[in-house]
């Protein structure tokens, strides 16, 4: 069995192996590692085979020498490795890289393992989402536009003024006589594309290359709850056909919320990661036999290999939640959004923390926090009835080309509860938060789940109201800048609480969005090579945009 490998690196004349790093995945010294879990590597500068070489070896307590295989990411900087089999449950890890080591804990139960405890003890507490998957059709394609079938869903246009241009994307969880769907609407409601799937279709929206990405069940596993499930993405052409499909890895299977895939090439994609956790030693009337979710944000290169990893395990104490801390299932962080930053790094949606967070792609360390118990923004122009928790259970967070965000505050903590489209101005070097524009409807709507908010470009907001159950309910607003409701569709007065959607947003269509765009503002710097070409790089990542040139004016 191989055990030791020569890895060629340049380490660019820095003295020591450990001022060259940047990031290190598992994190030293911290546990509840996946057996499966892959081990990276992220140097400061870019790697060259033919300077220097590394000798890597990985030993398990229980398990023994490793072998592993190694890529290089195309960043030139990045080094991902994965072992050629599982480590032992419950072992300390060493890695030694040139003499240098560091060490980690797996956890004590296996992935196969955590699937049954969600089936246990999860699922229980939802019956009604479990008929939905219970009684799923199959999948149906190719449905001729002109014969639109009886079991698609009602759609109600409550007003056309003067939308933006474009078309509706949403997808609607299917019960009783109304199946689930992917489509692509006009403003009357009519159909452009769509295609019937076989469970509720989740996070349907357009990607920056213009594909067409869905989070897709996975029918083969019994879902795990309402707010999670086992998923993987299918990315989509034009025609709704599925083209590609990605999944975590290192043992993780992928959530349903959010999926980015980067200019790059990149992917990211988030998870869930139950464990057994002694709850009493942390509060009061802790269950001993608990088993907690971690929250999980994973980025995949172009090859599909684990570039970065973070887990709210290694950052966020079990404690800084909102969610019942009391009880054997517990969901402290419950991440639902995970956007690319305009420097590189990367925003996080936490639902029961009542919180976004912006960590470093660099280092995986949190950079600062914006709401929920930890707090590090003074709120400016908000309703100071809602104090502390200006937002709460939160989704969608998204930042606008002119540095603010959006998000969708779902409200939940509100007093009386109810949801909203926000943007807010930060000032991330003085730590404020200006809300400088929202939109509550009157009279109040309360999505207590799911939901998004779309800045467009002609600055009008797309408001996906998530899982509204009672009354009329509106699925989709859109507002221009002063309020002004100018499209909204809905669902018919009464159906179900399964008849909704996850998020909404407006697209073109045909789907023929650039691959990339990048501003001048968004480059740091150009780097002309010998065969008179540019590079454009961010601060830490080649935007995967190159242009070829053979004549230069000027």
């Amino acid at each position: 069995m191989r055990n030791l490998i020569l890895l060629f690196l340049v380490l660019l004349n820095f003295p020591a192996f450990s001022q060259s790093l940047s990031y290190i995945y598992p994190k030293p010294n911290t546990d509840k590692h996946s057996i499966q879990t892959p081990i990276v590597l992220r140097f400061d500068r870019a790697i060259d085979p033919s300077k220097i070489s590394l000798s890597i070896k990985i030993l398990g307590e229980k398990s023994g020498d490793h072998s592993f295989d190694v890529r290089i990411s195309d960043d030139n900087r990045t080094v991902s490795i994965r072992t050629s089999r599982p480590f032992a449950l419950d072992e300390d890890v060493i890695v030694s890289i040139n003499g240098e080591k560091f060490s980690f804990r797996t956890s004590k139960i296996s992935p196969q393992e955590q699937k049954e405890l969600f089936a246990k003890y999860f699922l229980p507490s939802y019956p009604e989402i479990s008929k939905i998957f219970a009684n799923a059709p199959k999948e149906t394609d190719d449905i001729p536009l002109d014969s639109i079938p009886s079991d698609f869903p009602k759609i109600i246009i409550n007003s056309v003024r003067n939308p933006a241009p474009g078309y509706i994307y949403l997808a609607n969880f299917g019960s009783g006589v109304d199946r689930s769907y992917l489509m692509i609407l006009n403003n009357d409601g009519t159909p452009v594309k769509y295609r019937k799937v076989p469970l509720p279709g989740f996070d349907f929206k357009m990607q920056p290359n213009g594909l067409l990405t869905n989070a897709r069940i996975i029918t083969s596993h019994i879902p795990q709850g309402w707010g999670w499930a086992e998923a993987y993405m299918e990315v989509m052409d034009g025609n709704l056909k599925v083209i590609d499909t990605l999944q975590c890895k290192g043992g993780y299977i992928a959530d349903f919320h959010d999926f980015k895939m980067l200019p790059n090439g990149h992917y990211l994609l988030i998870s869930y990661d139950p464990q057994p956790v002694d709850m009493s030693q942390i509060v009061p009337n802790g269950n001993p036999n608990a088993i907690v979710l971690g929250s999980i944000v994973q980025e995949l290169d172009a090859d599909k290999n684990v570039v970065f990893q973070w887990r709210s395990w290694d950052y966020i104490p079990i404690t800084d939640t909102y969610a019942p801390l009391d009880g054997i299932a517990l969901d402290p962080v419950h991440i639902n959004a995970v956007e690319l930053d305009y420097d590189g790094n990367l925003l996080i949606s936490s639902r029961h923390l009542s919180e976004i967070t912006k960590i470093s792609r660099e280092t995986g360390n949190i950079i600062w926090r914006l709401g929920g118990k930890r707090n590090q923004f003074t709120f400016i122009n908000e309703h100071p009835e809602n104090a502390p928790t200006y937002f709460s259970y939160q989704h969608d967070i998204r930042r606008l080309p002119n540095g603010n965000i959006t998000l969708y505050d779902n409200g939940v903590q509100h007093n009386p509860q109810y949801s909203r489209a926000v943007e807010y101005k930060l000032d991330e070097q003085n730590l404020k938060a200006q809300l400088v524009w929202e939109y509550r409807n009157n009279p109040d709507v309360f999505g207590e789940t799911m939901g998004s908010t779309q800045r467009l470009p002609n600055g009008n907001t797309v408001i996906g109201w998530g899982g509204v159950s009672t009354g009329h309910i509106r699925i989709v607003t859109e507002v221009n800048p002063q309020g002004e409701v100018e499209f909204e569709l809905s669902f018919p007065k009464g159906v179900s609480f399964q008849t909704t959607s996850y998020c909404a947003y407006r697209y073109p269509y045909p789907t023929n969005l650039p691959e990339a765009v990048v501003s001048f503002e968004n480059i740091s710097s150009l780097v002309q090579n010998q065969n008179d070409s540019l590079y454009f790089r961010n601060d830490t990542t080649d935007t995967g945009i190159i242009i070829n040139f053979t004549e230069l004016n000027d």
